[in-house]
């Protein structure tokens, strides 16, 4: 009994003076001085942004303001940029004069956008965390005149893209 209780304390006492293993790509040895190591920590985060279209204007009774907006705490990459662009109109595929017709589309009546500024194909907003909003500001012209009474629209479609510096 005596032995095995001899044995049991050598056992314990080599296993305390054994070499632990460390957890890391730098080795430890014995009696020298280890070189400094280094861990590196990541940390990954996603873009995250919504931009915000309004769903329409109505021009009936004058010029009407509408903003595209990217929200607030929005998460970008560093240096990039939201481009909104004018893809195209219902009616207006190209140019500046855009087109609004009834449902039956047997009346037309023209608007533009900016003062006759912006044009399909355009980048209608830039945004990043210093600028969150882009105006448009919608107006009726004489260029066409309604042929009958009643809601003249056109869907306008825009194309949502992140551009990096």
């Amino acid at each position: 009994m005596k032995k095995l209780i001899s044995g049991l304390s050598a056992l314990a006492i080599a296993a305390a003076i054994a070499p632990m293993s460390a957890f890391a790509d730098t080795e430890i040895k014995p009696d020298t001085v280890p070189p400094e190591g280094g861990l590196t920590v990541k940390y990954d985060v996603d873009p995250s942004y919504t931009v915000t279209i309004p769903a329409g204007v109505d021009i009936t009774t004058g010029d009407k303001t509408a903003s595209i907006t990217l929200n607030e705490g929005a998460l970008l990459a560093e240096g990039a940029k939201i481009e909104v662009v004018l893809e195209k109109g219902a009616y207006t595929t190209t140019g500046n004069a855009f087109t609004a017709k009834t449902a039956s589309g047997n009346s037309s009546a023209s608007y533009q956008i900016n003062g006759g500024d912006v044009k399909v194909g355009d980048v209608v907003a830039s945004l990043d965390k210093d600028t969150l909003s882009a105006d448009l500001t919608f107006s009726r012209t004489a260029t066409i005149a309604p042929t009958y009474a009643g809601t003249h629209s056109e869907v306008l479609t825009f194309k949502v893209s992140v551009k990096n510096s």
